[in-house]
C-alpha cells in the first residue's frame, strides 16, 4: 500500500456548532468568514465521488477570472443531467459511481459559461470571496443567495462556470423537507422577484442559456 500526501485542503478539519439554529446562509457566513481561502459548498442532501474537488479545482487555474464552478448533477436546475429543470434520477442502469466516471471521461479544458452558478455544491475562489463578501442575508431563510453573488461576481468582471467533466448527486429538497412546498414556494416567488430587483434582467440571462 503506497500512502501518498493528502492535498493541503484535507490536512485540517475544524467543526463549527451553533448554539441556535442561524439558518442556511448565516451559517455559511459565519463559516466563510473564519477563511480567506477558496471554499466549497456541499448541501447535505449531495453525495459525491472521489476525485470531484480536484478536478473543480482545476478549473480556477484555467482563468483568474472564475468566480464559481459548479458540476453537472441529476438535480441542479440549469446544471441538471439529462434534463435542464428537472429532479432526475441516475441513469438507468449505471451507479452514481458509474456516472461519475463517464463524466470524467469527457476530459477537462471546456468550461460551460453560466449565468449563475447552483448552490447546492458550488466552489468560490477566495479572491472573489475577499472582494465580495459572503452571501447576502436579505435572502432570509434561503434560496437566491447564490444566484446573487455570481450576479455581483458577473457584475464585477468574474465569470461563473459548470464543470462538464463533474457530476454529483443531488436529492433535491431534503435540506427544507421540515418546511411545506406551500412555504417553500412562496419563499421561492419571493426571493426571485427579490433577485431581480436587485440585478434587473436575471430572469432573462437565465432563460437565454436555456434556449
Amino acid at each position: 500500500l503506497i500512502r501518498q500526501p493528502r492535498p493541503a485542503f484535507m490536512r485540517a478539519l475544524h467543526i463549527w456548532h451553533n448554539e441556535h439554529n442561524m439558518g442556511f446562509i448565516q451559517t455559511v457566513n459565519r463559516v466563510l468568514d473564519q477563511t480567506d481561502q477558496t471554499a466549497v459548498l456541499v448541501n447535505t442532501d449531495v453525495e459525491v465521488v472521489p476525485g470531484w474537488l480536484e478536478r473543480m479545482l482545476r478549473y480556477l487555474e484555467l482563468d483568474a477570472k472564475i468566480a464559481s464552478v459548479t458540476p453537472f448533477a441529476n438535480s441542479a436546475t440549469i446544471c441538471s443531467f439529462p434534463q435542464m429543470g428537472k429532479d432526475n434520477a441516475l441513469w438507468p442502469g449505471r451507479s452514481l459511481q458509474e456516472e461519475a466516471a463517464a463524466f470524467a471521461a469527457c476530459g477537462f479544458d471546456r468550461p460551460v459559461d453560466l449565468p449563475t452558478g447552483v448552490g447546492c455544491c458550488m466552489l468560490l475562489r477566495g479572491s472573489c470571496l475577499r472582494k465580495l463578501g459572503g452571501f447576502s442575508e436579505v435572502f432570509s431563510a434561503g434560496y437566491g443567495e447564490e444566484n446573487d453573488w455570481c450576479c455581483r461576481a458577473a457584475e464585477a468582471g468574474y465569470r461563473n462556470v459548470l464543470a462538464p467533466d463533474v457530476f454529483v448527486y443531488h436529492k433535491h429538497g431534503v435540506s427544507f423537507a421540515s418546511r411545506s412546498d406551500k412555504s417553500k414556494q412562496a419563499r421561492l416567488k419571493e426571493n426571485l422577484r427579490l433577485l431581480n430587483r436587485l440585478h434587473p434582467g436575471y430572469d432573462l440571462l437565465v432563460s437565454d442559456f436555456v434556449q
